[in-house]
């Protein structure tokens, strides 16, 4: 074997030992789940892993800074992995609302029902949501359209499993709502009257 071959193999089982200690480093951290009250040691680990005393404030400060990443850059979006011509990409998508199954944690009645008004609001706000919003929550608290806004809150108070809020308060339709309201777009769009609508197991019947 050439020198030049001895010293790439070098390098690569030299990248494969960090990483496989970054793998260690990560999976030991998720021991904070559901004992965050709890001190993890550090020292500890890092002596495990045969990782140099003068190397650990950089490793902490280099999760930390992939923490601080995650909750600013990253903070609505989530890193995939993409092959394009044979080229590896990061590329970044929109996080999905964690909150459209509200119905598996929230008493739904079979039957629903609403009244052709509600109706009428549900839609507009599916529609404002998926075509104006572009799937941005509704911020009830600085919103623009206020006769809009006290619809969406008159709803959400009586249908509490249509509407949910996340942890940086905004408003979201569940994914319930979202299907009843696009249906509901869909016979208002055909002109064909609406009397019971089907969205999973459950049963709304719009009054007339």
């Amino acid at each position: 074997m050439s020198k030049s071959s001895e010293k790439n193999s070098e390098i690569n089982n030299n990248v494969s030992s960090v990483l496989k200690k970054f793998h260690q480093i990560i999976n030991a951290l998720g021991e904070f789940k559901d004992r965050y009250n709890k001190k993890f040691n550090f020292s500890k680990l890092v002596e495990y892993l045969k990782i140099p005393s003068k190397e650990i404030d950089e490793l902490i400060y280099f999760i930390l800074k992939i923490q601080k990443q995650f909750n600013s850059v990253f903070k609505d979006y989530e890193l995939k992995k993409k092959i394009i011509n044979g080229q590896i990409y990061l590329v970044s998508e929109k996080k999905k609302p964690a909150l459209n199954r509200l119905y598996n944690i929230i008493f739904v009645p079979e039957n629903v029902k609403l009244s052709k008004e509600q109706a009428k609001w549900l839609s507009d706000i599916i529609y404002l949501f998926k075509f104006v919003q572009k799937g941005k929550g509704f911020d009830l608290k600085n919103s623009h359209t206020p006769e809009l806004l006290k619809n969406l809150k008159n709803l959400k108070d009586e249908y509490p499993y249509l509407f949910l809020e996340n942890g940086n308060n905004l408003t979201y339709p569940t994914e319930i709502a979202l299907e009843l309201g696009s249906q509901i777009l869909s016979y208002n769009k055909s002109n064909k009257p609406i009397k019971n609508l089907k969205i999973k197991e459950f049963k709304f019947v719009i009054n007339q």
